[in-house]
């Protein structure tokens, strides 16, 4: 390395000419863009270059920072892509379980019915979140329901149409009407 360029490169005085301005770096103590009396502090003359060399550095520059710039996009474009992939993934997992749980529950629920011998026509009554609410519950609506199975009906039930006879009295008549409809 030569005496010259050695000092340039200690004391960082490199200057760039760019239309017929010549500029100090920022570390030299001037102003950006003040003219310099084209020497030094130590007296040499500076390096120049040419104002179209210049000019393509920063073209070159330029181009690269919006190539780091397009491609961060698209990178943060997958990312963001992958996280609701992700997410939708978790969402719809999240959802199968819930029906297969409700499923098991509801399977439980006719089991234990049928192990209780509850009566079909009131499993809709027996509720709980867990096997274990379901036999107790179930052990509940037995006792209500007086443990025995439902009668079975052999035909459709008639109130008369809500007409009473005449003659009589109607508390009996309407208790009795009461009575067969609970088929007691």
């Amino acid at each position: 390395m030569s005496e010259t360029a050695a000092s340039e490169a200690q004391t960082g005085t490199q200057q760039a000419t760019e239309g017929g301005q010549t500029t100090q770096p920022s570390g030299s103590g001037q102003a950006p863009g003040q003219q310099t009396n084209g020497t030094t502090d130590n007296g040499q003359t500076p390096k120049t270059f040419d104002a179209a060399y210049v000019h393509s550095i920063r073209d070159e520059a330029k181009q690269n920072r919006l190539k780091a710039e397009a491609l961060q996009a698209q990178l943060d474009e997958r990312d963001q892509a992958s996280m609701s992939e992700l997410q939708k993934t978790q969402a719809k997992l999240t959802t199968e379980k819930q029906q297969r749980e409700a499923a098991e529950l509801r399977l439980a629920r006719f089991e234990i019915a049928a192990a209780k011998e509850i009566p079909a026509e009131w499993v809709d009554f027996l509720h709980g979140n867990s096997r274990e609410e379901l036999e107790s519950n179930a052990d509940k609506l037995k006792e209500r329901i007086g443990g025995a199975p439902a009668q079975q009906r052999t035909g459709p039930l008639d109130f008369g149409a809500g007409a009473r006879p005449s003659g009589g009295q109607a508390d009996e008549d309407f208790n009795s009407v009461l009575r067969r409809a609970a088929g007691r």
